[in-house]
């Protein structure tokens, strides 16, 4: 029996515990919060009260309790403290600290897809001599996790406050500038064991554009872009990823199609498991396990898992709606879940928070508190279920209040629907 030692309560923690009981391996957990305030901790089968941030004390800890393996989930801040720990208890670890260090700066980024040819949004610095149709701009840390510290500015009045959040919430001090692309999200997803990289799944994303950055997120595929990405693009990534160390894991590469030139565009990776959910729907219906692969590598150095290429069609869709909120509580009455599972096809609903328990909304920047995976036949069912998951689910705050932010602008979704039918044909 292992020792596998997992970082914070992240989305993940769930399907991570799954795995490690299903190997007959140990798991331990360690943030800190009290027993009772992690819902992690509750699920492990030992906890440790030591923040993920202090490495020397993970380390002794880790070095006393004969630790095998080191693993963080869908937390970038727990990552960067997993690739530290890993490398220091010389573990095996998905990603090097360097690849890491690399991949996950917005900057670098950037300047690897220009390498490879692919296709980013114009950048800016301070000092630009601003002109009116420069604007609007998207401002953000060059490092940092949650999608904390953004900010979207029309004019050039609002530069100063929005460099200063961004540096607030920086992990390295630096801001990023760039020209805001309006028009379709995508994740592209990736998985790599031993440098064989397959591009396995391409969702399509809707943001609430009633809320902040941090939002409720619908994401569903197949999506039209697929053929075109896989056409043009996915050979120049796949080249980028594995010059870059990328051999293993699972990444997830976030682009949009700009809505009034039709125009795609990368916007940033994510070397991780992905904050919707989207990861267990894979497991679920496209045979392609991430946390396998994590689990695997963290506690043997290797997987037997194999990649598996993009093989979607447009008669089921996946589909994935994520809720945030962002007011620090403690979680009073959650109704619903119980009996919209009973509606839904194939359900995979993923609750963060149970009753009770404190939602520290990560500074006021939101979090995702409950996520809901189906699958339907058609995309006008899947805007059916979104609307049905409104009016039944609530979650609300010691008060009484429901803390939800849906995505209400279902009419907008109906719309884009029908213009994709042709391009899923």
């Amino acid at each position: 029996m292992k020792k596998l030692l997992l970082l914070g309560n992240n989305l993940g923690f769930r399907e991570v515990e799954r795995y490690v009981h299903m190997r007959g391996d140990y798991l331990v957990v360690a943030d800190n919060l009290p027993e009772g305030k992690s819902a992690a901790k509750q699920i492990a089968d030992e906890s440790w009260d030591i923040s993920t941030l202090d490495i020397d004390a993970l380390y002794d800890k880790c070095m006393a309790e004969g630790i095998d393996g080191v693993l963080a989930t869908t937390g970038e801040r727990n990552l960067e403290s997993a690739v530290i720990l890993a490398e220091k208890l010389k573990l095996p670890f998905y990603v090097s600290k360097d690849t890491w260090k690399c991949m996950n700066d917005k900057r670098y980024f950037k300047e690897l897809c220009r390498e490879f040819d692919l296709p980013v949004s114009r950048d800016y610095s301070e000092d630009t001599t601003w002109k009116e149709e420069d604007f609007p701009v998207i401002v953000k840390p060059a490092l940092s996790s949650l999608n904390r510290g953004i900010t979207i500015c029309t004019k050039k009045e609002e530069l100063d406050n929005a460099c200063k959040l961004a540096r607030k919430y920086s992990q390295n001090g630096e801001i990023f500038i760039e020209k805001f692309i309006k028009g379709t999200q995508f994740s592209i997803f990736y998985h790599m064991v031993d440098g064989q990289i397959e591009c396995t799944d391409i969702l399509e994303l809707w943001r609430e554009e009633a809320y902040s950055v941090r939002c409720a997120v619908v994401a569903v595929s197949p999506t039209f872009l697929a053929e075109m990405y896989l056409k043009l693009y996915d050979e120049k990534v796949r080249n980028m990823l594995l010059k870059s160390g990328c051999l293993n894991g699972t990444t997830l590469l976030q682009g949009i199609v700009e809505e009034k030139t039709g125009k795609f565009y990368f916007i940033e990776n994510n070397y991780r498991l992905d904050g919707v959910g989207a990861f267990e729907m894979h497991r679920l219906f496209l045979g392609i396990d991430a946390v396998k692969i994590l689990v695997d590598i963290s506690l043997d150095g290797k997987t037997n898992f194999k990649p598996i290429p993009y093989s979607r069609k447009a008669d089921t869709q996946l589909s994935h709606y994520g809720i945030w909120a962002t007011e620090k509580c403690h979680i009073g009455k959650i109704e619903g879940i119980d009996e919209i599972s009973k509606l839904l096809h194939n359900p995979n609903i993923m609750l963060k928070y149970h009753e009770g328990e404190l939602f520290n909304a990560n500074d006021g920047g939101g979090d995702m508190i409950v996520g809901f995976g189906f699958t339907e036949s058609s995309r006008d069912n899947v805007m059916n279920n979104i609307q049905m998951i409104n009016k039944m689910v609530s979650i609300c705050n010691e008060n009484g209040d429901d803390i939800l932010k849906r995505y209400e602008n279902i009419e907008k979704l109906k719309r884009i629907s029908e213009e994709f039918k042709y391009f899923l044909k």
